[in-house]
Formats: structure tokens, C-alpha cells, sequence
């Protein structure tokens, strides 16, 4: 039973120092960023006047009046205000894996955001980024930048 354990010890050491070895020897720690998820930027805004249609204080629609659907996600998007510019506020669409949104205000026509996801092929920490943007039939961004904002006149 001692001969067995020690095996064991020296087995789960050796494949420790294997793994420890390789991955500082290729890479190192991944920094922080690489961990970040991609998110798209989306304003609504009067097609005549630009002012948001659902974020500023005077407007038309709350935003429980949006629905967002995913063609993976299906009802379970993660959507949120980034409201840290009174000003300059969006909502913020976990854009992961590519799949296709439908975004509807209201009784307003829904419009639809197709958002392919691409991982760039560095050989150490791979980052996910959004690829390109369509915008209904328009695209928007091919290659995207990371803040990329999308706006939507209705």
C-alpha cells in the first residue's frame, strides 16, 4: 500500500511539473482582458430627431417595453444598461455564441442583429471578438472594433 501511494505521489508530481513547466515555458498567466466576453453596443433612436427613444428620462419607452430574443439564446439574453454617461447610454448585448438577435420596442417593427463571433488565433490566449455586424440586411462592421455601437432608427 506505501509503494502505491508513493507511485501515485510521484506520478501526480511529475504530470504537475509537466503542466506547470509547458505553460509558463509557452505562454504564461493569460492577462484579464482575454477573459472578457464580447458585448454589442445598441442604441434606438427617432430616425428624424435622433433622441433615444428609451433610455433618457423623457423618453417615449421604458426599458421593460424591449424584448430581446436570440436564435441560440432563445428569451435567456443577457441584456443591460450601460448608463455610466448620462448622455451617451446603450444597452449591452452578450453577443456569445454568433447567433442572430431580434430586438422589438414596443409595437415597433423588430429589427435584427446578426453577430458573428470569431476567436482570434494568437498562440497563447486566445480572445473572443465580434467579427462582424448586420444590421437587417445592412452590415455594420466587418471586422468590428471592440466598442463597436450599433444604432437603430425607428
Amino acid at each position: 500500500m506505501k509503494g502505491k501511494a508513493l507511485s501515485i505521489l510521484i506520478l501526480a508530481c511529475t504530470m504537475w511539473i509537466s503542466c506547470k513547466t509547458s505553460t509558463t515555458s509557452k505562454c504564461g498567466p493569460c492577462p484579464e482582458y482575454a477573459q472578457v466576453a464580447p458585448f454589442v453596443n445598441v442604441r434606438i433612436v427617432d430616425k428624424t430627431t435622433g433622441a433615444d427613444l428609451f433610455l433618457s428620462p423623457n423618453s417615449p419607452y421604458k426599458f421593460s417595453d424591449l424584448k430581446v430574443t436570440g436564435s441560440v439564446s432563445g428569451d435567456a439574453v443577457d441584456v443591460g444598461v450601460d448608463s455610466s454617461q448620462k448622455d451617451d447610454r446603450f444597452i449591452r448585448i452578450l453577443a456569445l455564441p454568433s447567433q442572430t438577435f431580434t430586438l422589438k420596442l414596443a409595437s415597433l417593427s423588430a429589427d435584427s442583429l446578426r453577430v458573428v463571433i470569431k476567436q482570434d488565433s494568437p498562440k497563447c490566449c486566445p480572445i473572443m471578438k465580434v467579427g462582424s455586424i448586420t444590421l437587417n440586411t445592412t452590415l455594420i462592421c466587418a471586422p468590428c472594433s471592440y466598442s463597436e455601437a450599433v444604432t437603430i432608427r425607428k
